[in-house]
């Protein structure tokens, strides 16, 4: 099962919800650089940070994981939280209603996963598993702009040419997910 972290918050009384947008190679896992880069599962995509869930974590416990794993920061404090699960249990999104200003936590992590140039590596050591290339505050009403639209136009051609020879297995990150997740908060988040 998958893991997906959507944080949410209200700015000037509309509500906005992070969104990240994968990066396309990725050298950098567990915290140290890789020799060869390899290509990010949904590159360019937008999504939520997440992924596998482990055992001994609750489904939580998991996406806050991953989010610190794909961003650097330590989650931040939350008033509620909510477990949304999709497609018969094959992917959970977790929603957390953020206290912190949630504008401040983007640029923190735009911050953390900016590129060191020619280090292939992110500007913060914090970050162990660097899929994101940046992250972005959208309302829910425009989350289908986002999120389960297809940007393999926008890709390198090398990487065009990866993504669609890709088998789906069970941990394939569908476009459809996304799509799924989008509603979902449209719905909830208004």
């Amino acid at each position: 099962m998958q893991v997906y972290a959507a944080l949410y918050s209200t700015i000037n009384a509309k509500p906005y919800v992070l969104v990240a947008k994968k990066r396309e190679l990725n050298s950098w896992w567990k915290g140290k650089n890789e020799a060869c880069p390899t290509y990010v599962n949904g590159a360019g995509q937008w999504v939520f940070p997440g992924g596998k869930v482990e055992e001994g974590y609750s489904v939580r416990e998991n996406a806050e994981k991953e989010f610190k794993e794909e961003t650097g920061l330590a989650f931040p404090d939350y008033e509620k939280s909510e477990e949304k699960i999709f497609a018969n249990g094959k992917y959970t999104l977790c929603t957390f209603k953020i206290i912190k200003n949630l504008k401040d936590i983007a640029q923190e992590i735009n911050d953390n996963i900016k590129e060191v140039p020619g280090f292939r590596q992110p500007s913060s050591d914090k970050v162990s598993d660097w899929e994101l290339a940046l992250v972005n505050l959208v309302e829910p009403k425009d989350l289908d702009k986002f999120l389960g639209v297809n940007q393999i136009n926008f890709l390198r051609e090398e990487t065009q040419q990866y993504v669609l020879g890709l088998p789906d297995n069970d941990y394939s990150q569908s476009i459809d997910w996304y799509k799924n997740m989008a509603g979902y908060l449209k719905g909830k988040l208004g």
